[in-house]
């Protein structure tokens, strides 16, 4: 039908779609001044608590591990423990036959008897020179000296007799003064002789006490190399005996068996190990070390050289060794609490604290980062070393403070603020902040609780939602405009934008 004849036959048809299109146009232009305005999504201030923290990512790392050799050569025998058991220190691992350490054994035995035997006669002869040196300067050790000076006082004595009996004489010749004179020249004359013998025999025993007195010393000289050939021969014996002993390998610490690399049949060539084809006590590792026992050896996760017959690693000393930036590890500090997670453990979340911070960093791709040890609270079985684990760790909490989210924060230059709402429009007002997390920050002035602030702009008339925080996507399905506010803050939704 031809539009001038549906004109002429059906007006009221054309008016009424005439009435539907103006409807419409103003419903539109209505609608559209409405979404056309600036909208404010709204916030009130409280107070409450504020957690900073910094994240980092590392591996579970050990804290104690033994790695076990034997430090004598000889064939691996008597295995008794395998991958995945426990030990307690002291607890017999291994054994290493080596027959000739018995012959080593006794010969340095046989040595330390020789020795002591020498000892022996070296001391007797030291205690025969004493005695005869004794006798030689006088009974009981009193010097014969003394006497020579009593028979000098009697040949003294017997002198001055002889003078007064010779003046008595003089003064009266008789026969009793001359008797008297030839009684006192006869003792002086014994006392001489007596006083001339003992000094010969002075003599003689001086020269004797001389020789027997070199011969004290050096059979006191014997006696100390025999007492030094004796202390020598202990030690050797003592130390081929302990060679001996390190044929019996025991565990020196507590711990799980984390690596076997020994087997029975195999051999050990004294501070490292090989196998053959013969049956293997448990499965193979990897480790370095050293000692008759075994060594202990801090923050390893139980890997080295094959070198170590077996490792142990205490698994209840498991630590996480994270790496912190060097723009956050001055925030970090020993003792400070953390969460851990572990990816490969779902739904496992310890507590810790750190309890290390590398004084030196590493530098990788011109990042510096300090390896930081955080202490497990408590352990879990399913936690193995080297696993992938990510500390949150709290460097402040601050309680009873005004925060707000990080959406509502502005800044400009080095100032920052935050806009409140006054009479129902927004206000900028400066504020000064303290410590901030992934979405609130402190402020320490400039609000109080109960102020309202914006934390969220949506201006449906800019190319994209405006918003404090990031904006959402935009898709553009045509021309026109029904648009939805911009992503952020407390939640905004995503900008669809579309038209005919």
């Amino acid at each position: 039908m031809k539009i001038s004849k549906l004109l002429r036959k059906k007006p009221y048809v054309i008016g009424a779609a005439v009435v539907v299109l103006l409807g419409g146009y103003f419903v539109y232009s209505e609608a559209r001044g409405s979404s056309d305005q600036v909208h404010y999504v709204t916030a009130q201030v409280k107070k409450g608590m504020i957690a900073s923290t910094v994240s980092a990512s590392g591996n579970v790392s050990i804290n104690s591990s033994a790695k076990v050799t034997s430090r004598v050569s000889g064939t691996v025998t008597n295995i008794t423990v395998k991958v995945g058991d426990h030990v307690t220190k002291g607890e017999h691992l291994f054994d290493i036959i080596n027959n000739s350490l018995d012959v080593n054994v006794s010969q340095s035995y046989a040595s330390l008897e020789q020795a002591r035997s020498s000892l022996s006669n070296a001391e007797a002869s030291a205690r025969q020179a004493q005695s005869d040196y004794d006798n030689a300067v006088g009974q009981n050790g009193a010097p014969a000296s003394a006497n020579i000076a009593a028979l000098q006082a009697q040949v003294n004595a017997a002198i001055t007799g002889v003078n007064i009996a010779q003046s008595d004489y003089n003064s009266n010749p008789s026969a009793d003064n001359s008797q008297k004179l030839s009684s006192a020249q006869a003792q002086l004359a014994q006392a001489q002789s007596s006083l001339t013998k003992a000094e010969q025999q002075n003599q003689a025993s001086g020269e004797s006490a001389s020789a027997l007195g070199s011969k004290l010393g050096a059979a006191e000289s014997g006696v100390s190399a025999a007492e030094q050939n004796v202390a020598a021969a202990q030690a050797s014996y003592n130390n081929q005996k302990q060679t001996a002993d390190e044929r019996t390998v025991t565990a020196p610490i507590d711990g799980t068996i984390t690596a076997i690399n020994v087997q029975n049949g195999g051999s050990s060539n004294g501070g490292s190990a090989t196998s053959d084809s013969s049956g293997s006590s448990g499965s193979s590792g990897s480790s370095a070390g050293g000692g008759a026992s075994g060594e202990s050896a801090g923050s390893s996760s139980g890997s080295g050289s094959s070198s170590a017959a077996m490792v142990i690693d205490d698994l209840n000393s498991e630590d996480a060794t994270v790496q912190v930036s060097e723009v956050d590890v001055t925030r970090i500090a020993v003792g400070q609490k953390a969460s851990l997670s572990f990816d490969a453990i779902d739904g496992l979340s310890l507590t810790g604290k750190v309890e290390q911070i590398d004084a030196s960093g590493t530098v990788s791709s011109g990042v510096v980062n300090y390896s930081v040890t955080v202490g497990f609270d408590t352990s879990d079985p399913r936690i193995k070393p080297g696993m992938s684990v990510t500390a949150d760790i709290t460097t402040a909490v601050h309680q009873d403070v005004i925060t707000v989210p990080n959406s509502a924060l502005k800044s400009q230059g080095s100032s920052h603020y935050v806009q409140v709402m006054k009479n129902g429009s927004p206000v900028q007002q400066p504020v000064n902040i303290g410590i901030a997390n992934d979405t609130d920050t402190e402020i320490t002035s400039g609000l109080n609780a109960g102020d309202t602030i914006v934390v969220q702009t949506i201006n449906p008339n800019a190319s994209s939602s405006s918003s404090s925080s990031s904006g959402g996507g935009g898709f553009n399905l045509g021309g026109g405009a029904l648009r939805g506010g911009g992503g952020g803050g407390l939640g905004g939704r995503g900008m669809i934008s579309r038209g005919g």
